[in-house]
């Protein structure tokens, strides 16, 4: 099996243009799959190739390289950037190619509990936002393991170093329901759950200040009133 890494940068040409960056050791059947792309263009002093960040491209790579013996090693990446920039045109043109790479895609990181289907495509697809504009939104009905997602994405982005802090905010009945997912997803990850700190909003707010990383558990109820105690001057 054949390991291509991907990673989204700058084109080779143009500076100012986003690419799709593929790199692998050296393969001569490898090689001559990639020279199939007619927007392929090779960095000699990165040792890349670059394919233009575009809808086509990035699709006729995918239908090239997919079922091929080939892995990537973070598809999930490129795959969520295709499947944000034109969903209608794949599902007629990409739908197979986009999930062979789903399905070999994330293999760098191992779940603690083995996620269902539309949680792993879920989690490519918050990967693949993020890798683009460190952003992403996740919309899905309740009951399909939202709070995994997103614990599963973040200890993706804490093990890379790509966030030293983070922000959970629920109603109070639900945050002993994160801390429960977070104990088994995430354990190494410090946290700080300020429903269950003793003391007024201007001490969980000194403690705050005072917790340099780490995931921070907040409740809607009184988040206004850390607001408030935050926003007072001493």
């Amino acid at each position: 099996m054949l390991t291509i890494r991907t990673a989204i940068g700058k084109d080779v040409k143009n500076k100012h243009r986003k690419a799709l960056l593929l790199a692998f050791a050296y393969s001569d059947a490898l090689v001559a799959l990639v020279k199939e792309l007619p927007d392929r263009r090779w960095d000699p002093k990165a040792k890349v190739w670059s394919i233009p960040l575009e809808f086509e491209s990035v699709t006729k790579a995918l239908e090239t390289l997919a079922g091929r013996s080939v892995t990537f090693e973070h598809g999930a990446d490129v795959v969520a950037w295709t499947i944000g920039q034109e969903k209608e045109k794949i599902a007629v043109k990409a739908l197979g190619a986009i999930k062979k790479a789903m399905d070999a895609s994330i293999t760098d990181f191992k779940f603690r509990r083995k996620p269902f289907a539309h949680q792993r495509a879920a989690f490519a697809f918050v990967r693949g936002l993020w890798a683009l504009n460190r952003g992403a939104f996740l919309a899905l009905e309740p009951g399909l393991g939202k709070s995994k997602i997103a614990i599963d994405a973040l200890r993706y982005g804490w093990d890379r170093k790509e966030w030293t802090r983070a922000l959970i905010v629920c109603p109070r009945t639900v945050a002993g329901v994160w801390v429960s997912e977070l104990d088994i997803e995430a354990p190494e990850i410090p946290r700080l759950v300020l429903p269950y700190l003793p003391g007024t909003s201007k001490e969980k707010v000194a403690a705050l200040k005072k917790f340099p990383r780490g995931i921070v558990i907040a409740n809607y109820e009184s988040l206004w009133r850390l607001l408030d105690a935050a926003s007072e001057k001493d």
